[in-house]
């Protein structure tokens, strides 16, 4: 369930603000990384890699509290 948040509560509250009044909100970010091992755990356990890619992805990042926010339509919501 999902409800609105005060952004000047939160920590992402600068971003936010710089995120609504952005012209192209969309950010990307390249990073390069090795993912030899990760290959080799998919193929010996017949998973994708990219499933695998997704579940290292969220299991780095649910910690966070930040990862729990979202913008949307002028507000943010967690």
């Amino acid at each position: 369930m999902k409800h609105e948040i005060n952004p000047k509560d939160s920590p992402r509250g600068f971003a936010f603000e710089l995120w609504k009044t952005a012209g192209m909100p969309k950010v990307t970010i390249f990073k390069t990384f090795d993912i030899t091992r990760l290959i080799k755990v998919a193929k010996r356990s017949g998973m994708k890699t990219n499933m695998l890619m997704c579940w290292c992805i969220g299991h780095t990042a649910s910690p966070i509290e930040e990862f729990y926010t979202l913008p949307a339509g002028g507000h943010l919501w967690q």
